[in-house]
């Protein structure tokens, strides 16, 4: 006797993944830069790319995207940025307001609020972390510590205090 319906192989797919079928939760794809790098220039840009399309009634620029820096051995701190959410909905990118420190360790974590379209959070991890290059700023460089090379010190009266390394 054969029975008379709707085979599960019948269907489009869309139609499974409408009826929830097989999926949990919204996933996220990759971030850049990658989680746990080390070396990010300091002008940065953090994106983060999802499966599925965000549902903009959850996604608030505010908060959708919170990103903290700590440098050296202080507590970390929130740091200023704007968040967009592409044309797709399927990314989020957050650009800084100011480069960040020299060698500064940046976490950035995702709201929990954030759904996609079927009403599914993001599922594992929503914390992540990436260090930034190593680098020295103009005022950070300590005059005492240069010399320069002056072959012959054509030019440069003898007592100079760029010859002798101090500032001057």
């Amino acid at each position: 006797m054969i029975k008379r319906g709707i085979r599960m192989t019948d269907l489009p797919i869309a139609n499974l993944y409408d009826a929830g079928l097989g999926k949990a939760a919204l996933e996220l794809l990759a971030t850049t830069p990658v989680a746990g790098s080390a070396g990010a220039p300091a002008t940065t840009t953090i994106a983060v790319d999802f499966s599925e399309p965000l549902d903009p009634a959850f996604f608030d620029p505010a908060s959708a995207l919170g990103v903290r820096v700590a440098t050296g051995t202080g507590e970390p701190v929130a740091w200023p940025g704007t968040v967009e959410l592409a044309a797709t909905r399927t990314r989020i990118t957050w650009t800084a307001g100011e480069r960040f420190p020299s060698a500064a360790a940046v976490q950035f974590t995702l709201s929990p609020a954030l759904r996609d379209e079927q009403g599914y959070a993001v599922s594992g991890e929503t914390t992540f972390l990436f260090t930034v290059e190593r680098f020295f700023l103009p005022d950070e460089v300590q005059p005492e510590r240069l010399r320069l090379y002056a072959p012959g010190r054509e030019g440069v009266p003898p007592g100079h205090a760029a010859l002798l390394g101090t500032a001057g």
